[in-house]
């Protein structure tokens, strides 16, 4: 025998309990001042998903909310626009076939109300297909008081959930939060803190019955028990006592489970199985113009030392029409037309970028343009994949003349390689 394995041997169980005790109280002190040194978490998940992801699988534009104030109990619409995209990752990602509509939130502070499609209500998953383009209409309803950052999202099953711009809502500590529903017994529930008692109680029950278990076998500490089992005594540890309790245990939780499903069954009306709806909101039709004006997106260079992206592309106009680029979006990052934001009351927010040559591009004509856009801020938002296998970025162009009709095309209606230059 070792003289560690002796030393181990000569000890007393009170010894190895003290000895255990000890080495837990450290263990826990240092979680309980590692918890309390921990900053809250203040960053966007989208944040983490790759470039691609969020460039050319689906894209938010012209979102609006309705306000950025309201009470406990008032509705925040949320309208804008989503493109599944034409360069959809298909190489990466499953093709496009279902989708959900809903917001991004830190928690229940919202109760999403109604979700609107191409004017179609859409309450379940949708049918969708590359490139379509789909108007959207999301109501929530205020429910707890606080500042938060909400954002709208599409779902897409096998790629994920894609998330757009974001606005700051407070909920003032005003008002009331209320849902009634009719029941089908004609009894109308309050939806907020409907069977909220049954899963007290049934919580309540199966807490009682996990801490009894784990306050049985922590009665003598747990650590001590690794002595006995380095010294091949492992078999010793458990005794028939509290095997038979541990089945003991395992049969109250069965019956509690069974007992509360009978309960429910008993004590509750007629219940009818979730429905299934696969609905396809019908794709908005595309504005004339974009069919008279024809783009191709010439190159995308990214000058490595001063950090800017020049992009060219060159457009021939067949409307009737003067036609003048408005902006390009990548995600949620916007480039606005300086000439554009000038001469609007209320131009969209984003980058302020120059467009060369300026002015609008005449009926009959084509122009090759070059648009200066910041690099860094794109990589800063994680929208300019340098460092992936495929350098590549993906957009949407909008144009417009001067009746207001606006035109939108994707990058190449595919992604286009970015060309770096040292």
């Amino acid at each position: 025998m070792s003289q560690l394995q002796r030393s181990a041997s000569s000890r007393t169980p009170e010894g190895h309990t003290g000895w255990a005790r000890r080495l837990a109280l450290t263990a826990v002190a240092v979680l309980v001042l590692l918890i309390g040194l921990a900053a809250p978490a203040g960053a966007h998940g989208e944040e983490g998903q790759q470039a691609f992801e969020k460039t050319a699988t689906v894209t938010f534009y012209d979102v609006r909310f309705s306000t950025t104030e309201l009470d406990i109990g008032q509705e925040l619409t949320i309208t804008g626009t989503l493109r599944v995209m034409e360069s959809w990752p298909d190489h990466t990602l499953a093709a496009p076939e279902l989708g959900y509509l809903s917001i991004n939130q830190p928690g229940p502070r919202f109760y999403v109300t109604e979700r609107w499609m191409s004017d179609t209500f859409t309450p379940q998953s949708v049918k969708i297909h590359k490139g379509a383009t789909y108007p959207f209409k999301i109501v929530a309803k205020a429910r707890i008081p606080g500042t938060y950052h909400i954002h709208p999202t599409f779902a897409v099953h096998d790629a994920g959930t894609l998330v757009g711009p974001g606005q700051w809502v407070t909920i003032a500590d005003a008002g009331e939060f209320s849902v009634p529903m009719e029941l089908a017994t004609g009894e109308t529930v309050e939806m907020g803190g409907f069977g909220i008692g049954n899963v007290v109680a049934w919580t309540a029950i199966s807490f009682v019955i996990a801490a009894g278990y784990l306050a049985f076998w922590m009665r003598k500490g747990l650590l001590w028990r690794a002595f006995p089992v380095a010294e091949g005594r492992g078999a010793s540890i458990i005794s028939k006592g509290q095997v038979k309790v541990s089945v003991a245990i395992a049969v109250l939780a069965l019956l509690v489970g069974v007992g509360s499903y009978a309960y429910a069954e008993v004590t509750t009306g007629p219940k009818v199985p979730p429905q299934v709806a696969r609905v396809e909101p019908a794709a908005a039709v595309a504005d004339p113009l974009g069919k008279q004006l024809k783009v191709h997106v010439d190159s995308a260079v990214f000058q490595t030392g001063t950090g800017r992206l020049e992009f060219k592309l060159t457009v021939t106009n067949n409307s009737p029409e003067p036609v003048l680029l408005q902006k390009l979006q990548f995600s949620t990052y916007q480039a606005i037309n300086r000439d554009v934001a000038a001469g609007s009351a209320a131009p969209d927010p984003g980058e302020l970028v120059a467009v060369t040559p300026p002015g609008q591009i005449q009926p009959g004509e084509t122009r090759t343009l070059t648009v200066d856009l910041d690099g860094a801020a794109l990589a800063q938002q994680g929208l300019l994949p340098l460092n992936e296998a495929q350098v590549r970025i993906t957009g949407l162009i909008f144009f417009t003349d001067a009746s207001g009709q606006s035109a939108i095309s994707e990058v190449n209606e595919l992604t286009t390689g970015i060309l770096p230059k040292y």
